[in-house]
């Protein structure tokens, strides 16, 4: 159980941290949860894992409007340098993006491509967890869950491929 500590109103793919709140995520006691609303019910972006690395942050929620959930905390593997970055040794998600990114220009099928699309984050996420680098949790709204299940094999080799470069 918890205390409500803050709310920011934020705009489209964006919210600035207030100097109070960026102190607290900073401080390693505060453990927050990050709690935000993705519209479009995305799964977790690069920016909203990037909060992991903050001291102070124990946890990243993100609520879509189609009822989709999606929850991440640090994992075992979780790098002491930056998770998210360009050109940094510790750059983990950047290793995992580019694996998924190889085995999507072999993919032909539009259905295929499109899930990629709308799936890449929740996949990547997942990946990251299969890694040990996050601990994630998600469940799809409705509409995400039915064309996840339809791309399922398609999306479970972007997975393995991201996984494995995670794991580099």
């Amino acid at each position: 159980c918890g205390i409500l500590v803050r709310v920011v109103d934020g705009q489209a793919g964006r919210v600035s941290v207030p100097e109070d709140l960026d102190g607290l995520m900073a401080h390693p006691d505060s453990a927050l949860t990050l709690v935000h609303n993705h519209p479009a019910g995305n799964g977790l972006s690069p920016g909203d894992l990037e909060h992991l690395e903050y001291p102070g942050v124990r946890a990243i929620v993100a609520i879509g409007h189609d009822g989709g959930i999606y929850m991440a905390t640090r994992g075992p593997e979780f790098p002491a340098g930056p998770l998210v970055g360009t050109g940094t040794k510790g750059e983990v998600y950047g290793a995992a993006h580019k694996r998924a990114l190889r085995v999507l220009a072999f993919e032909r099928s539009p259905t295929g491509r499109a899930a990629f699309d709308t799936h890449m984050y929740h996949v990547l996420s997942a990946a990251l967890d299969g890694a040990g680098v996050l601990q994630y949790q998600a469940r799809l709204g409705e509409a995400r869950r039915t064309t996840f299940n339809e791309a399922r094999p398609f999306l479970t080799r972007i997975h393995n491929a991201a996984r494995a470069g995670a794991l580099r």
